[in-house]
């Protein structure tokens, strides 16, 4: 298995794919609101601190995307290919993005139990309970040298 981290110019090109992937395979965990910010991400923003693309490959074949924004602040979702689950490619995505950043942050709806799962395998802390954008109650979760003072203000919203 190969990771990669995409550049301005591969995110550009082959954006139209992921996004065809991440809703495919995102088990209709990812929200609307992270598609939309996906498509209108400029490809600019992959060279700011905090804003990866990684995809892992094996071959030609894609298994896995993770896409975080501003460390996770904005947007951070991670998908992995049915037939890949449980081979730890999630994790190995999220090692290789620890290793670049010393934080991380995101959100995970209560009911996401592989997602909190994963979060939780990786060392990841929850900081925070509150609404998430489809109405569940969500998780934030921190990992590094996370602070509640990065998260959003807008994000406080106790169930």
């Amino acid at each position: 298995m190969n990771i990669l981290q995409l550049s301005e110019e591969q995110f550009s090109k082959h954006r139209g794919a992921l996004l065809h992937f991440i809703q495919r395979y995102g088990d209709q965990r990812i929200t609307f609101r992270a598609i939309r910010w996906i498509k209108r991400l400029p490809a600019s923003k992959l060279s700011e601190a905090g804003t990866f693309v990684l995809v892992a490959r094996s071959g030609n074949e894609l298994k896995a995307v993770l896409v975080i924004g501003d460390y996770g602040k904005e947007e951070a979702l991670v998908v992995v290919h049915p037939d890949s689950r449980n081979d730890g490619i999630g994790k190995a995505l999220l090692d290789h993005l620890f290793r670049r950043i010393d934080r991380a942050y995101g959100r995970v709806a209560i009911d996401n139990l592989p997602s909190m799962k994963m979060c939780f395998g990786m060392g990841m802390v929850a900081i925070q309970l509150t609404t998430g954008p489809t109405g569940k109650p969500t998780l934030w979760f921190g990992m590094g040298k996370w602070s509640l003072d990065d998260l959003p203000k807008s994000s406080f919203k106790p169930n």
